[in-house]
């Protein structure tokens, strides 16, 4: 078999898969998702406005941590 007659056939092969592809569920939540907010079986989370946000938590603790070396 050749590079090309091989080439082909996967070619048919992909189009054939994709007949019965179907379009993702959600893709208005794409966005968010990739700003970074959690979501739960679908649901977005809300951030709990007790906890400091992780920039703080990291810089919080780098302090201790250079406390805590001599």
């Amino acid at each position: 078999m050749s590079c090309e007659t091989a080439i082909a056939m996967v070619f048919k092969l992909i189009q054939a898969a994709q007949r019965s592809w179907r379009r993702l569920d959600g893709t208005d939540c794409l966005p968010k998702v990739i700003s970074g907010i959690k979501f739960r079986d679908g649901i977005e989370e809300q951030a709990d406005p007790l906890s400091p946000p992780p920039e703080a938590a990291a810089a919080w603790a780098k302090s201790i941590i250079a406390m805590i070396q001599p």
